[in-house]
C-alpha cells in the first residue's frame, strides 16, 4: 500500500519517539554507571528496556497506524516529562520558501 503524507509523518514521528525514549534510557545508564557504586540490576533493567524499544522500532509498520499511535501514546508522557521544553512549546517548523530569515535565525 502506498504511503501518503500523513502515513509518512506518523511513521517518522513514531520512530523519533522511540529514539528519544532510548536516548533518555541511555542517559540513565550513563548516570548510574558514573556513580561510585553503580546499581548493576538497575543498569540491566534499563538495558532490557532499550532492547524492547529497539525491537518495537524495528517492528513499526506504516500500514498499522493504530499500532504506531499506541506506541507514541505509550511513550508520550515520559518524553514530555523529560523534555527540556514544556508540553505545547515545541519548536515550530518554518517554511524555507516563505520565511528564510526565520530559518537563518534558528540555525545561528
Amino acid at each position: 500500500m502506498p504511503w501518503n503524507l500523513a502515513d509518512s509523518v506518523a511513521y517518522e514521528c513514531t520512530l523519533e519517539a522511540v529514539t528519544h525514549a532510548i536516548g533518555f534510557l541511555s542517559a540513565d545508564i550513563a548516570t548510574e554507571e558514573s556513580r561510585a557504586q553503580p546499581d548493576r540490576d538497575r543498569i540491566a533493567e534499563l538495558e532490557a528496556e532499550i532492547h524492547q524499544l529497539g525491537r518495537a522500532r524495528r517492528l513499526v509498520d506504516p500500514n498499522q497506524p493504530a499500532a504506531m499511535q499506541a506506541l507514541r501514546e505509550r511513550l508520550k508522557t515520559e518524553i514530555r516529562a523529560r523534555s527540556s521544553r514544556p508540553a505545547g512549546q515545541a519548536r515550530r517548523y518554518r517554511d524555507p520558501e516563505t520565511q528564510p530569515a526565520a530559518n537563518a535565525q534558528m540555525i545561528t
